[in-house]
């Protein structure tokens, strides 16, 4: 095999959209979805739809059965759902493990061409100019150290998190049907099948995004949690001192006994742990339910200081700049939303290949060979010439001009009799085009016999005119005698 890549795993590989978008490189991804991607992608389209659904149909019955994960004849619907998002969760990891060795083996071919091709180039490197050295030198480093593809795609990350933690389900599954209700135990059953519900629904996007319309939606999406992921490095950085401040002035068991007292046990705990804390300042950031009255029970001009300061921070100049971010974000991004899901159309089209067979790549190769080198276009010419019998030289003018956008764009492409594969259909081309040579040539000659013989029958009408004229001349004259008494 091939130790290269081709132009497109390189645009892929380093992500440049711009190239992407041009129409050689936007055909090439057509011709690869029609001939080979399309079957492949929607049965993985399928396949997730099936197991988002049945992973939300065992959601939904084990919530209206009683204790549904003992192994019990009452509870044989959730059993048979689960025994098959097994199976479907084993037949992904093979997948997975199918996919990173295919990519590694290929990452490996090509990282080894490439050094050993940068080591050749060493050996004309010129003593005088050691720079040479160093830079293939640092070349060959970078290529050693290159991380592979297959680490550098977020959707493997979840793919491989699911697998875990569907793993944790159902081994938990298994233990809580053999040892019998434990309460430990059936809430990380619970627990287990939360996490696996949301992962399975964001992981569907990954089915959806080869597809043009919510592959944009997901493009931006994507960019809009890298956004938010910068952003909350800066608003934890400025939430971390206000939460430890309302610990240090009104946590701890002692406060939390003041406020029990005078108001309720509930709000006593609300400071009496760390984390309640943190999560009670939380709330004071989007506006609900804050206990501000139980606060202002210990130190009435401290907590308002608190909370003054906390919305002029938080609520309103952080909560308002992460706005303003988003909406920049969105904008920008909203722009090339299509170079983005043409991007992960085609990264999805390329990690297809992987799992096609030796036979179906030499078909796919032939087609490629065969049909698109070069790739034939029809030509389609939707215009047409309306003849205007009043002036011929207009209609013999479009008639040539049409004929010679026909023979710009053959010589554009640059096809001749020579190019084996349609011999045939460029001798038929240059046979029309000769026919209509001669069409227009003969339709000119027709034209200028017309008009020559409109000329002679112009002529002959004068010359039958003339006696006709002077026969109603001497009639007149003839009558104008008729009464006169002729002469002696």
């Amino acid at each position: 095999m091939s130790d290269k890549k081709n132009a497109l795993q390189m645009i892929v590989k380093y992500k440049e959209t711009e190239l992407l978008r041009h129409p050689v490189m936007e055909k090439l991804v057509r011709v690869k979805w029609k001939t080979h991607a399309r079957f492949h992608i929607l049965n993985y389209f399928f396949l997730n739809l099936i197991y988002v659904l049945l992973w939300t149909a065992i959601a939904i019955a084990s919530s209206a059965i009683k204790d549904p994960f003992l192994f019990k004849k009452e509870n044989t619907v959730v059993l048979l759902l689960s025994t098959l998002t097994f199976i479907l969760t084993i037949a992904s990891a093979i997948e997975q493990f199918i996919l990173a060795r295919n990519i590694k083996k290929s990452e490996s071919r090509w990282k080894e061409g490439q050094i050993a091709s940068l080591r050749q180039d060493i050996r004309y490197c010129h003593p005088q100019w050691p720079q040479e050295r160093e830079v293939i030198e640092m070349q060959i480093n970078r290529y050693t150290s290159m991380l592979s593809d297959y680490y550098k795609n977020f959707w493997i990350y979840l793919d491989w998190t699911i697998l875990i933690a569907v793993l944790i389900w159902d081994v938990s599954r298994i233990v809580f049907g053999v040892m019998g209700k434990m309460k430990g135990l059936e809430d990380t059953v619970k627990i287990s099948l939360t996490v696996v519900i949301f992962l399975v629904w964001i992981r569907f996007l990954k089915a959806c995004r080869t597809f043009q319309v919510p592959g944009q939606f997901i493009a931006i999406l994507g960019q809009v949690i890298v956004a938010t992921g910068k952003f909350a490095f800066l608003f934890f950085i400025f939430y971390v001192p206000f939460f430890i401040a309302f610990w240090v002035m009104f946590g701890g068991d002692q406060n939390g006994d003041k406020i029990a007292s005078k108001f309720d046990a509930a709000l006593g705990d609300a400071f009496r742990k760390l984390n309640d804390v943190i999560y009670t300042v939380w709330t004071l950031t989007v506006l609900v339910g804050f206990p501000m009255s139980a606060l202002q029970y210990i130190d009435k001009t401290l907590i308002m200081s608190y909370v003054t300061l906390y919305y002029l921070v938080m609520s309103i100049v952080t909560l308002n700049l992460f706005i303003a971010f988003l909406s920049n974000v969105f904008s920008r991004v909203y722009k090339d939303a299509e170079k983005y899901a043409l991007l992960e159309q085609a990264t999805t089209i390329l990690l297809s290949e992987t799992f096609l067979s030796t036979k179906k790549k030499r078909e796919v190769f032939r087609h490629m060979q065969d049909k698109c080198f070069p790739l034939t276009e029809q030509i389609q010419f939707r215009e047409t010439v309306n003849v205007d019998l009043k002036s011929p030289e207009n209609t013999l003018q479009k008639v040539k001009n049409k004929m010679q956008v026909v023979a710009d764009l053959v010589h554009e492409k640059k096809l001749s009799e020579q190019t084996f594969q349609y011999s045939a259909t460029i001798r038929e081309i240059h046979h029309n085009m000769k026919m209509i040579e001669d069409t227009v040539k003969n339709f000119g000659l027709s034209i200028a016999k017309i008009q020559k013989f409109g000329v002679e029958i112009k002529k002959i009408k004068k010359i039958l005119e003339r006696p006709r004229a002077a026969a109603s001349a001497a009639t007149s004259r003839r009558g104008s005698f008729k009464g006169a008494r002729p002469r002696t």
